[in-house]
């Protein structure tokens, strides 16, 4: 089965052995250094200082011995330098010392931290002890006269003795210790030495490794992209001479095969279309022909329609004038009849109170006929007394004679004005049923002149807004017909087109 790569899977395949091959040479380099620096470390600051204070251990030891015997053999007087000395040894400088070795011993061979202990443990708990316990049989000038403590001493620090076996014992570990960390100094610079012969063998070997890839992999990578690449674009150029040529798929594996694939498709399509549009410039030569026809007629319909639009527009407007004329007209009335019939209401009211009055002054005319009827009957009684008084009498019955008469006057004129006042109250009483039987016509005659009134402005809204849609209507009609002769003018536009496209696919050979 092949495997199929894409381009950038390539590039990076490349580009990918370059960089593994650089990792690893970085790799092999660091872990190089890193063994390098950690054996230089080691000798450095581990054995080389080791075998300084291993040195150092030793020859306090030595010297502590020889100071020992000198306190036993020599040195009888208390205090003498060399005694102080051998106290400075024991208390300081050897604790001190133990104690740098014992940092410095924690990156050393677990053995070797093992034997170090066994004589740091030995002098501590047995060498300076004895040596501490000489020291105080022998700390005075006369100590020295008992000859049993000064035997008993020499012969603790004379050869096999039990001071000197203990010094002895120490210094062999000591000697086995400094024996280890020599060899372990040497081997780590043995081993620095064979890593740095190692890595100067294998940088020139690793360099030229990788030159070599940098120019294999590029030159590969290129042929096997550049190559496909070059046939399409021999395709490219003869399709961008006219010719179409046959199918070619490139077989690469990769985006270069779907780019030919593709590429290939095209070219098929091409070739229909060009075919395709051959068979149909012509068909729509003859489509744009007739097309132009068709909008010359279009653009004179257009014209004719927007005259038309124009003058009922102009009616529409002239109707709207005499629909607001007879509005206003319509306002007017109502105004006219609303003032009507408030002042009929005001005559009502005035024949009201008229109707009052007469029926008061009938009362007041009733009071008269009662007084002329009073009047009347004394009148009488005065004459019949007259009559009884005989001569003496006839004065007061002249007066009473035109007493009477004026009684008589008074009831004739006070039945006179009760029947003209019966007369105009029933005439009062009439007019006002006539007027409260017109006072609602008139409200019902304004209320008819109030709705004409309010119909006419409906319908004048009406007709505004069907002289507002004339007017768009004009407008669309007008553009219509601007349209018409801009789709004339493109019809032309578009036989021209036809013609170019027409040799504009000659262009293309199958």
């Amino acid at each position: 089965m092949k495997i199929k790569l894409t381009i950038s899977k390539k590039i990076f395949l490349g580009y990918g052995i370059i960089t593994i091959g650089i990792i690893l040479y970085t790799l092999v380099i660091l872990v190089s250094m890193r063994r390098n620096l950690r054996s230089i470390e080691n000798v450095q600051n581990v054995y080389n200082p080791s075998e300084k204070y291993i040195q150092d251990l030793k020859t306090n030891i030595e010297k502590s011995y020889y100071l020992i015997k000198n306190w036993v053999y020599i040195d009888k007087i208390p205090e003498t330098p060399e005694k102080l000395e051998l106290a400075n040894i024991q208390d300081s400088i050897l604790p001190k010392l133990f104690l740098t070795i014992e940092n410095i011993s924690n990156k050393w061979e677990p053995e070797n931290r093992k034997l170090f202990k066994d004589i740091q443990k030995s002098v501590l708990d047995t060498l300076f002890p004895a040596q501490k316990q000489l020291m105080q049989t022998l700390g005075s000038f006369e100590d020295y006269d008992d000859a049993m403590a000064v035997f008993e001493a020499q012969s603790a620090v004379s050869e096999g003795g039990e001071l000197a076996e203990a010094d002895n014992r120490v210094k062999l570990k000591i000697l086995e210790l400094q024996k280890e960390i020599y060899e372990l100094s040497v081997q780590s610079s043995n081993n620095l030495a064979k890593t740095t012969a190692l890595v100067r063998k294998i940088i020139p070997i690793a360099i030229l490794l990788l030159f070599l890839l940098a120019i294999a992999v590029p030159i590969i990578t290129s042929r096997k992209i550049i190559r496909p690449i070059l046939k399409l674009q021999e395709i490219i150029l003869k399709m961008s001479t006219g010719h179409l040529p046959e199918n070619a798929i490139v077989e690469t594996g990769d985006e270069i095969e779907e780019m030919s694939k593709a590429l290939n498709i095209l070219l098929g399509e091409l070739k229909k279309i060009t075919l395709e549009i051959k068979h149909s410039s012509s068909d729509l030569d003859m489509l744009s022909k007739n097309l132009t026809k068709q909008a010359e007629i279009i653009s004179r319909g257009a014209s004719e329609q927007a005259a038309s639009v124009e003058e009922v527009a102009a009616g529409i407007e002239e109707m709207v004038a005499n629909i607001e004329q007879n509005t206003d007209n319509a306002n007017t009335a109502k105004n006219i009849v609303k003032q009507a019939a408030e002042k009929i209401k005001m005559n009502n009211e005035n024949v009201s109170n008229t109707v009052s009055a007469l029926q008061k002054i009938l009362e007041k005319i009733q009071i008269v006929n009662d007084i002329a009827f009073q009047t009347n009957i004394l009148s009488l009684n005065a004459s019949i007394e007259a009559a009884r008084a005989g001569k003496n009498g006839k004065g007061f019955a002249v007066v009473a004679a035109e007493v009477g008469f004026l009684a008589d006057k008074s009831k004739e004129s006070s039945e006179d004005i009760q029947d003209l006042s019966d007369s105009s109250i029933k005439l009062s009483e009439e007019s006002q049923m006539v007027s409260q039987a017109l006072v609602p016509e008139i409200l019902k005659t304004e209320e008819l002149i109030r709705l004409v009134a309010s119909t006419g402005l409906e319908l004048k809204n009406g007709v505004n807004q069907i002289n507002d849609a004339i007017n768009s209507l004009n407008t669309v009609t007008q553009q219509n017909a601007v349209f018409a002769d801009d789709m004339a003018q493109n019809s032309q536009s578009l036989a021209k087109q036809a013609d170019n496209l027409v040799q504009m696919v000659a262009f293309f050979k199958n």
